[in-house]
């Protein structure tokens, strides 16, 4: 059975803190099919940006034990990281925004919601914190969904 959510997104107009209150009682499997998508890419970033990091401290380890042919084992993590970076700064980050707006306006119109406020991407790009889109974008896909344990 699915759960309404009656949701409270803060929000600021001009400094001053406001609200308002959101009810979602429908996800659609084509919107959770999004939600995974975007969050795939999250995370492929995130592990990249680990990756780097990781790489950097093994640099910074061989330059102090400085094992045999720690040298080359630097050229190559140096290379590695190199084009992580690539990877990292072709990310489009734009894209990324685009398409969190519209899973977000793709579940405001499945649950009727006809607020020109919150249906406009630029409420959500300039009034909105970055963690509150992401919360809400949570607690909307997992409504459904105990997460408490059952003993």
């Amino acid at each position: 059975m699915s759960k309404e959510l009656n949701y409270i997104l803060d929000y600021r107009d001009n400094g001053e803190k406001k609200s308002v209150e959101i009810k979602i009682d429908f996800v659609s499997r084509g919107i959770a099919r999004d939600f995974e998508a975007l969050n795939k890419k999250q995370e492929g970033l995130r592990i990249k940006w680990n990756e780097v990091l990781d790489n950097e401290h093994l640099i910074s380890e061989y330059k102090i034990e400085k094992p045999e042919g720690y040298k080359i084992k630097i050229k190559e993590i140096s290379d590695k990281n190199e084009q992580l970076q690539k990877e990292i700064l072709s990310f489009d980050k734009n894209l990324f925004i685009e398409e969190q707006h519209a899973l977000i306006q793709s579940i405001l119109i499945d649950n009727g919601i006809k607020n020109k406020m919150l249906l406009d991407a630029e409420f959500w790009e300039r009034k909105v914190d970055v963690q509150d889109m992401m919360i809400f974008i949570l607690a909307v896909i997992y409504k459904d969904i105990d997460l408490k344990k059952k003993h």
